[in-house]
């Protein structure tokens, strides 16, 4: 039984700037994952009524344990066009999460991959067009972009070098398209490399996955020399982002990206260093691989953009 919430309570780090989602019917899909459950999480807090749409594949109830009496799960598959339509019934704003995140695996798996993150983003889009959704807020990345030398702004050339970033950049172009022509409002937030609480180090999260082998006394495997970058933001600035640019007129929901990044980039080698400062029991070898095919060299965002749209809230 869903339990109805009344209050809008102060999340933590994250500002409030109105009662925005008390009592809206919102549909988070992939909600059982990594950054979909936190998400979920603050949504509730903030008096919403959350529909969950995940396969439970990667997700799990367990990310969900906080809340689980106060939402509807919903066990389902983006795939399924069928079951995005009565996953979307009724609800007025959707987070769409789901997806194969794995560069390594779209690319052993590409077919699949743009199974899930194409088809199903348009399954998501259709179905939104159809149930007369308000508000689409997809999840993208920076695997747009592929190898770019200097801060991606979200006017370059997105030159994508894994079926992975294909599939995000397509269906970019599906949601601007979807607003164009069907006045469905869309924003597209590209996520750089975030980490925190319930990600999956065995598949992904190249900091969380290094930090844990160093707590436990792993040996660590870097594919590339080290000096390769990113730019690491937290899952609770990545929640903070959908919660705060879902509310902006829909005059820029337009299709628009928004790089979601610290605008700071850091190389693998620095944070290893870093992260022995705060194991210092830790005392094995750094082994070094090849780099894989698909790797991005350097990920660096600018952030110009994220920051006036945050002013604009503020």
């Amino acid at each position: 039984m869903k339990k109805v919430i009344f209050t809008v309570l102060l999340l933590y780090g994250i500002k409030i700037m109105s009662n925005f989602y008390q009592q809206k019917s919102i549909l988070v899909t992939g909600g059982a994952g990594f950054i979909g459950s936190h998400i979920v999480e603050e949504l509730v807090k903030q008096g919403a009524f959350v529909c969950v749409l995940d396969n439970l594949s990667t997700g799990s109830l367990d990310n969900l344990s906080s809340v689980i009496n106060d939402i509807t799960v919903i066990q389902g598959d983006i795939t399924s066009f069928s079951s995005c339509l009565a996953a979307t019934h009724n609800q007025q704003i959707i987070f769409h999460c789901a997806a194969m995140v794995s560069v390594p695996e779209s690319i052993e798996k590409p077919r699949l991959c743009s199974k899930v993150n194409v088809a199903g983003t348009y399954n998501l889009l259709e179905a939104a067009r159809i149930n007369r959704v308000e508000r689409f807020i997809f999840s993208s990345s920076a695997a747009v972009y592929g190898n770019q030398e200097n801060p991606c702004k979200e006017t370059e050339l997105c030159e994508p070098t894994s079926p992975y970033g294909l599939s995000k950049l397509i269906s970019e172009q599906y949601c601007q398209l979807y607003t164009k022509l069907f006045n469905l409002p869309t924003l597209c937030l590209r996520y750089f490399n975030v980490y925190g609480k319930r990600q999956q180090t065995q598949q992904h999260g190249i900091y969380e996955k290094i930090r844990a082998a160093m707590r436990d006394n792993r040996s660590i495997t870097v594919f590339g020399d080290g000096e390769q970058t990113r730019d690491f933001i937290s899952v609770n600035e990545v929640t903070e982002a959908n919660l705060l640019l879902a509310q902006l007129p829909t005059t820029y929901l337009n299709g628009q990206a928004i790089n979601i990044a610290t605008g700071k980039n850091v190389s693998i080698n620095i944070l290893i260093e870093k992260f022995k400062q705060e194991f210092p029991h830790y005392k094995n070898e750094i082994s070094y691989e090849a780099a894989r095919y698909g790797d991005i060299k350097h990920s660096s965002a600018a952030v110009e953009k994220y920051k006036k749209l945050k002013e604009l809230m503020s």
